[in-house]
């Protein structure tokens, strides 16, 4: 569907979309929530029954064995929401992790070019 000019799809467990980059890890089990295509650049969002350090760690872990730069600046202690953010040649990965409870909810953007 179109929403203000950007196209969103939204579910309960999505699929990850065909052309989503292969070299962009998601955490195992990750329910896919929403998918939009913005001008910004390409946004998942969706939930883990893990909390938020698992998600990070394992994400961080993912992203560098696939080749991604670790730009994330260090968490700040009690705080919401972990940012975690990966460079790869022309293409940035923006993650945002909020805890809720024993869950995490996960948005991620994909941007492409300078």
């Amino acid at each position: 569907q179109q929403v203000g000019g950007n196209t969103v799809t939204t579910g309960q467990n999505l699929e990850r979309p065909a052309d989503f980059p292969d070299d962009v890890s998601l955490y195992p089990g990750l329910r896919i929530l929403a998918v939009s295509d913005t001008p910004a650049g390409r946004m998942l969002q969706g939930q883990s029954d893990d909390d938020t350090a698992a998600v990070a760690a394992h994400l961080r872990e993912q992203m560098k064995t696939q080749g991604w730069d670790d730009e994330s600046l260090p968490a700040t202690a009690g705080a919401p929401m972990t940012s975690l953010r990966f460079v790869k040649s022309d293409r940035t990965v923006s993650i945002n992790l909020i805890g809720t409870g024993a869950q995490t909810q996960v948005q991620m953007l994909l941007q492409t070019g300078g």
